[in-house]
């Protein structure tokens, strides 16, 4: 979600809640204010009733000292309500002119003996109308107690009410547009400035436009700050890739020396082996340049063969020829293992795949003769978009470990499959397993499992980082007894068909 968009959510949903909250806050206080105020309505009504029949000259209660007669008196009830008094005996002593009474009829007080304590207020249904009644205990003369009631409808406070409902909900309608309006507004606000300085980060980061600097956006301090630590994030980058440059060119050169002064050193170690093996072993003391003295004083040496020294000779001959061409493969794989490490600059092109693996196990093939059996299983030939050279050098070198890691005798097979989503290529080989301490630094520069007949441990590093800059993974199993599995995944991301 966008800040933008969560701000505006944010803002409006609490504005909206709160709207909504007073609202219903307003609506309550306001329907408790006219309920209340009906009620204090009757309450006054109630006393100038019953001090009218009690204490009036013209009341017909006050006039005789004996009860009233049968028929009750009747009066015009102020306010438009309606009344009944009640005596002792249930007899109705007075009512409301025209009025029939049946919710007072209807109430608790009306339908039962029960005498209030005071002032006793209570809602009645009748007629599909409601009204408030009021009932209250009167002193009658020359009487026992009697009950006063008025009753008035709920219909205007109901109806008031109801008005009211309507204006809080078009109210609600226009706050929750206000809300949103204002929502957006503040998230314009609030988001603007950091969308800015997102937009200048990405374009940077997309184009490579690293001299290009943030400008502060707008009088806020927090995307102000925000702009100035970018720039100066930029600054340090700047001079940090330019130092890494002039390193990097300092590391390349110092590789490219060391490799030519290796090179140097391996073909003249190589001249060396060749006249060892063939020049200089001693099976054949005539064909050396020596006197004629030391050339029989030679021959009668090599007859007496003390304590097998010809055959050592020859295990130190083979011994330094390994030695050599193991030099010369750290050799060849050091400015690559350089470039792998500080990241290839990959040149993709439509690659298959399978003639590639073909052609690197011919050369295995060729390069280790019967000493070892080599297969390779290529059911289809997916096509990438890969660096050729990298993944060349990458599959070439995970290859030369498994072979490496396979004692004399023993088989490597690679096996190619591919899916609409991956290609994943399998090197196995019959080897000795590796340790299960020695698996976690497989990829580890300058470290190698002890099954294998090289200890410098740059082939599967150099072959990891280069399979992950192709976007893909490099993994490695081990179970003792079934040899070792090192497994290549790719995407098809860019893939062109089969």
């Amino acid at each position: 979600m966008s800040t933008r968009l969560y701000i505006a959510v944010v803002t409006t949903t609490v504005l909206a809640v709160a709207l909504l909250l007073l609202s219903l806050a307003a609506y309550v206080v306001l329907a408790y204010s006219l309920h209340a105020q009906l009620d204090r309505d009757l309450a006054a009504e109630s006393r100038q009733l019953s001090g009218f029949f009690l204490t009036s000259t013209d009341s017909p209660l006050t006039a005789n000292s004996q009860p009233v007669a049968t028929t009750p008196y009747e009066a015009v009830a102020p306010s438009g309500s309606i009344f009944r008094l009640v005596g002792a005996d249930g007899r109705v002593l007075a009512r409301s002119i025209g009025s029939h009474f049946e919710p007072l009829l209807h109430s608790a007080y009306g339908t039962s003996g029960a005498r209030p304590q005071g002032n006793s207020f209570e809602t009645v249904a009748y007629a599909d109308s409601r009204y408030r009644v009021i009932s209250l205990p009167v002193l009658l003369p020359a009487q026992a107690e009697g009950i006063l009631q008025i009753a008035r409808p709920l219909a205007p406070v109901e109806q008031t009410l109801a008005h009211l409902r309507l204006v809080l909900i078009a109210g609600s309608g226009v706050s929750l547009l206000f809300a949103v309006g204002l929502g957006l507004l503040l998230a314009h606000i609030a988001a603007k400035p950091i969308e800015d300085v997102a937009s200048a980060t990405a374009r940077i980061r997309a184009f490579g436009e690293e001299n290009e600097r943030l400008v502060p956006p707008g009088p806020l301090q927090e995307p102000t700050w925000l702009a100035q630590s970018l720039n100066n994030l930029l600054d340090r980058v700047e001079v940090a890739e330019e130092a890494a440059g002039r390193t990097s060119v300092f590391r390349a050169q110092c590789a490219a020396y060391v490799q030519s002064q290796l090179e140097r050193l391996i073909v003249q170690q190589r001249s060396l082996n060749d006249f060892l093996r063939t020049e200089l072993r001693p099976h054949d003391p005539s064909a050396l340049e020596l006197p004629p003295g030391q050339r029989r004083t030679l021959r009668a040496f090599l007859q007496t063969d003390p304590r097998g020294w010809v055959t050592a000779y020859d295990d130190v001959v083979v011994w330094l020829e390994a030695q050599t061409e193991a030099l010369a493969r750290w050799a060849h794989n050091l400015p690559l293992t350089i470039g792998a490490q500080e990241g290839l600059d990959l040149e993709r092109e439509v690659v298959s795949l399978a003639p590639l693996l073909f052609g690197l196990c011919q050369e295995k093939r060729e390069h280790y003769g019967d000493s070892l059996q080599i297969t390779c299983q290529l059911p289809s030939t997916p096509r990438l978009r890969v660096d050729r050279r990298g993944l060349h050098d990458a599959l070439a070198a995970i290859i030369d470990a498994a072979c490496e890691r396979t004692p004399a005798g023993g088989e490597v097979s690679v096996d190619l499959h591919s899916t609409e989503e991956s290609v994943t290529i399998t090197v196995t080989n019959s080897g000795n397993a590796i340790a299960p301490a020695e698996l976690p630094h497989v990829f580890t520069r300058f470290t190698s499992a002890a099954s294998s007949r090289e200890s410098l441990g740059l082939e599967l590093p150099f072959a990891h980082d280069v399979i992950v800059q192709h976007g893909g993974t490099l993994t490695v199993a081990s179970a003792e007894g079934e040899g070792n599995s090192l497994t290549v995944r790719l995407p098809r991301e860019g893939s062109r068909g089969h």
